[in-house]
């Protein structure tokens, strides 16, 4: 029952975090940053709007196909965590819900990076990830195995 239950909390935020995504993302992709701000220009034509790309692809003015990858193809990623690196790569920290651990991802010009952040129980639940101005990792997270707010991060030293 508790799982059942742990599954309806995960299924209530991944709703409110995709309402939230839909509110930040609809401007960027109606022509936010559009030096021209053409009110009546069809959606197509401001898709590549000159602004920074979202990954490291050209804008496509017109594209109408997305692009998935995996990126982590052990247990299942859960609360998830998105920014773009300072060279515009993304990075993702998120909860590998089959065992439990908090987990960070990024992507470089050859392929995904995947790291551990922290193990043991039932940790990594509600993650929200930041960057420094140099690109390392910041993490707060939930413990649910002590009942602690956590945070990691990640430095040169």
């Amino acid at each position: 029952m508790n799982r059942i239950r742990r599954l309806i909390i995960c299924a209530m935020i991944a709703t409110i975090a995709l309402a939230a995504v839909a509110a930040f993302v609809t401007p960027l992709s109606a022509g936010a940053g559009n030096a021209s701000k053409a009110a009546a220009a069809p959606h197509t034509a401001r898709v590549g709007n000159g602004s920074a790309a979202a990954v490291k692809t050209p804008p496509t003015v017109g594209a109408a196909t997305w692009h998935t990858e995996t990126v982590d193809s052990v247990g299942y990623g859960t609360y998830t965590s998105l920014k773009l690196t300072p060279s515009g790569w993304p990075a993702i920290s998120y909860c590998d819900y089959a065992n439990g651990d908090l987990k960070y991802t990024y992507k470089s010009d050859v392929s995904w990076h995947n790291q551990q952040v922290d193990t043991g129980g039932a940790v990594g639940a509600y993650n929200s990830l930041q960057l420094t101005p140099t690109g390392w990792p910041a993490i707060s997270y939930y413990d649910y195995t002590n009942y602690n707010l956590k945070y990691a991060y990640k430095s040169a030293s």
